[in-house]
């Protein structure tokens, strides 16, 4: 969506460069955490991509800072511009077999659809024993996107009001710092919640990713397909509202690894047909026939 090297991001990228990846990261994460900042989503995820790339100094980031680098730095009209009034819920929620897990739909499309979707194929009868590994990665990171919600007390199908195009306005350093441990897990979190980092592994931010960073675009980075970053003796996760795309992600490139992609379009296939079926047309069943699907060979 954003090109991360352009004219529009080259200064805030040297101002970062001078700063802390830490408290930087884990600050500028925290307010995607924020429903009254959704709207803003675009420069947020900006914030936090360049955050990620370029800092390395020893400066913390103060409320004047985070506030100056979002209306100042990326306050451009060539990425202002493309914020949009909010349209859907601020936190939406998936079934899994260890219960629901609240996750931000930040600006996706159907984010919640469509990590159920890959949810419930890994869990049918027929999904190959090997994508086992999948669905045990896939529940340690919506765990995450769910103790991320509880400790900013965030329900399920929040809705607030956001303003896009125009000033970002940040309460106060206690707020910022409180989202910021919101997103923020260490050795103890992790077993509290029995999640191991082998399991988070494929959702970890690698160190080359950092390199690529530089040169990709929001909406298809290398952040967003493991939006987990581990600083020092911590795990932080970097974009809360990128569970659901990582999770897809991932699937799809181990189902391809593994040989299985027509496995899981012929799933997928099946599920959504089983939807429109039984869920969408449920009212006109009666006065319908069912046709017997063709089978495709899939050459992917």
């Amino acid at each position: 969506m954003v090109p991360l090297t352009s004219p529009e991001t080259e200064k805030l990228a040297g101002i970062l460069s001078s700063y802390t990846p830490y408290l930087t990261i884990t600050r500028a994460a925290g307010l995607l955490t924020d429903p009254s900042l959704q709207a803003n989503t675009v420069r947020l995820e900006i914030l936090v991509h360049l955050a990620t790339a370029h800092c390395a100094g020893h400066k913390k980031p103060a409320l004047k800072q985070l506030t100056s680098w979002l209306n100042k730095e990326l306050g451009h009209p060539l990425i202002s511009m493309l914020e949009d009034p909010v349209e859907d819920v601020f936190v939406t929620n998936v079934i899994t077999p260890e219960g629901n897990r609240r996750i931000f739909e930040g600006i996706w499309e159907s984010n919640d659809y469509f990590a159920q979707t890959i949810l419930d194929i890994l869990m049918s009868q027929n999904a190959p024993e090997e994508s086992d590994e999948i669905l045990i990665s896939t529940l340690a990171l919506l765990k995450l996107s769910e103790t991320v919600a509880a400790r900013v007390d965030l329900k399920r199908w929040h809705f607030q009001e956001s303003d896009p195009k125009g000033l970002i306005r940040l309460p106060s350093t206690t707020w910022i710092n409180k989202r910021a441990q919101a997103v923020t897990f260490n050795r103890d979190d992790l077993a509290s919640l029995e999640i191991t980092k082998k399991q988070l592994k494929p959702f970890l931010f690698h160190d080359g990713d950092k390199k690529n960073l530089i040169n990709e675009s929001t909406g298809h980075s290398s952040l967003e397909r493991r939006p987990i970053i581990e600083l020092g003796d911590k795990l932080v996760l970097a974009l809360p509202n990128a569970v659901s795309p990582a999770i897809r992600r991932f699937a799809l490139s181990e189902f391809r690894k593994m040989g299985y992609l027509n496995f899981f379009v012929d799933a997928l296939a099946k599920y959504q047909a089983h939807q429109v079926e039984n869920i969408r047309l449920r009212e006109l069943k009666d006065c319908t026939k069912s046709l017997t699907r063709p089978r495709y060979l899939y050459q992917i």
